[in-house]
């Protein structure tokens, strides 16, 4: 993408963050299943009704904006932190081990998006603005 403008930059940061929200509902529901805590199952799920909520808002900042037209693209941050914790799930039994892996899979999950939200919201924060 060419970036020209801080709308420009507005538009690649929201769309990153959509496709990262729409790859993660993938993945929670995925972890969910393999944890072999019902707690863990829960926290995941709970964290899968987030992530829709978010999808949502984009959606309905991409409604009320017409000018605002979100780009096709792949945020290949959030696919290989998905698919580190696919591999979690590969190498791993069901059981405590697992859960523990998944639960630092997830946290990193959870740093990136909380950064990809914060920037997203007002990209001039990225250079002090």
């Amino acid at each position: 993408m060419n970036m020209k403008s801080i709308e420009d930059v507005f538009i690649h940061l929201l769309s990153d963050t959509y496709s990262a929200e729409k790859q993660l509902t993938r993945g929670l529901a995925k972890l969910a299943r393999a944890a072999s805590s019902e707690k863990l199952s829960a926290a995941f799920n709970a964290h899968l009704e987030e992530t829709q909520g978010q999808i949502e808002r984009i959606d309905q900042i991409i409604e009320q904006e017409s000018n605002l037209k979100i780009k096709r693209m792949k945020c290949v941050a959030m696919e290989g932190l998905i698919e580190e914790a696919n591999e979690v799930v590969e190498s791993t039994e069901k059981n405590e081990v697992r859960d523990a892996a998944l639960i630092a899979a997830a946290q990193k999950v959870e740093h990136y998006e909380n950064c990809q939200l914060r920037y997203s919201g007002h990209p001039g924060r990225a250079v002090g603005l």
